[in-house]
């Protein structure tokens, strides 16, 4: 159905990515920065580069993942009249200013803010994350249902899935015991993550494993968790500390026995679907984390998938005795590795996508 595809990665100097995409797709990479002049501007080159594109190849269809991407090729889908759809559309505004990374009258907010609104008007599709946030879109942003698609973020299965080999390899590099239990931690500290409230919940659960308990946390704020840590008594030995390349996650997952998914709540978290409870959960893992995350807080009580937390002042045992009575269960066809190949696998994204060309096709785009 799809003849050809021109992928326009952007990414940064440092971390530019290589894999291999199939004869069918070609790969252009844009360089951007993290500095705000730097984002300024990269709406204009941006467009530059699309255009000297467009010569050659011109697009029948653009998708743009996330509404940041969006924001870049709105001048482009504009002059040329080409049909967009926004995979991963989210309130990223909101996001931003509630984590206070953006001021709510600030450039950056009142440009995208804008840009959102274009898109909830003028976009053929919008792919939001999570049902809580698809029946915000479709009640008071008036988006038509048909032009709705939920697609949560989703991982490769069997890459993610609980390898044995992993276990007993990382634990002894870490030189954690057979015997301790391991939670796992991945991301920052702060901002749009907790952080007393991920120091007060790692001390219940190194208080109620009494002496068992190991924290693995991978993150690049290595510094900052271990001064944390050892303010509130963590020795060296109960804690592992490191930041490793993401086609290495899953082996350190695998060492663990349940993970931390440690957001921290506001209004428009109800839009995200964090990838890590993902791979969390094609691992095996049950996932202790707050609640008002997406549709995850929702799904982790129903489908019995996690513990989640109401109150961070109020954390009691049940919260680590459900956890033990699901990590009890065999790891490989557990219900977390049930329910992500159900809902979190690239099937998904197929179907969506399915249906979106099915679509564009009918409609004659």
């Amino acid at each position: 159905m799809v003849d050809a595809i021109t992928l326009i990665s952007i990414e940064r100097k440092e971390t530019s990515l290589q894999f291999d995409l199939g004869p069918k797709v070609q790969r252009v990479q844009y360089e951007s920065s993290d500095r705000v002049w730097n984002k300024m501007t990269d709406r204009v080159l941006f467009d530059n580069l699309l255009n000297r594109i467009f010569k050659y190849s011109k697009p029948d269809f653009v998708i743009s993942r996330t509404s940041l991407a969006a924001y870049l090729v709105q001048l482009f889908v504009s002059k040329h009249h080409i049909p967009f759809s926004v995979e991963s559309f989210e309130p990223h505004v909101d996001y931003m200013v509630e984590a206070g990374v953006w001021r709510k009258n600030g450039l950056r907010a009142s440009l995208l803010y804008r840009s959102e609104k274009f898109q909830k008007l003028n976009a053929e599709f919008l792919l939001p994350l999570t049902q809580a946030y698809s029946s915000v879109l479709l009640m008071n942003d008036n988006v038509p249902s048909a032009s709705v698609e939920v697609m949560p973020c989703c991982v490769n299965i069997e890459q993610f899935q609980f390898k044995e080999e992993h276990r007993i390899d990382i634990r002894s590099r870490l030189s954690i015991k057979s015997d301790d239990i391991v939670g796992v931690y991945t991301g920052k500290i702060g901002g749009i993550y907790l952080d007393q409230e991920s120091i007060k919940l790692f001390s219940a659960a190194k208080k109620y494993y009494q002496g068992k308990f190991h924290l693995l946390i991978l993150s690049p704020d290595k510094d900052l968790w271990e001064v944390k840590l050892k303010e509130v008594g963590f020795s060296e030995g109960e804690y592992s500390l490191g930041f490793v390349s993401q086609n290495q996650v899953d082996k350190y997952l695998s060492a663990a026995d349940f993970a931390f998914s440690l957001h921290r709540p506001t209004p428009s978290k109800i839009g995200i679907s964090p990838m890590k409870n993902a791979e969390f959960w094609a691992n095996g893992l049950p996932i202790v984390m707050p609640y008002g995350i997406g549709d995850d807080s929702e799904l982790v009580i129903k489908e019995n998938i996690g513990a989640v937390i109401d109150d961070f002042d109020k954390i009691d045992d049940e919260i680590f005795k459900k956890i033990d009575r699901l990590r009890a269960l065999y790891r490989k066809v557990n219900d977390c590795v049930r329910f992500a190949r159900e809902n979190r696998s690239f099937e998904i994204v197929r179907g969506c996508y399915s249906n979106i060309l099915a679509s564009i096709k009918e409609k004659g785009v």
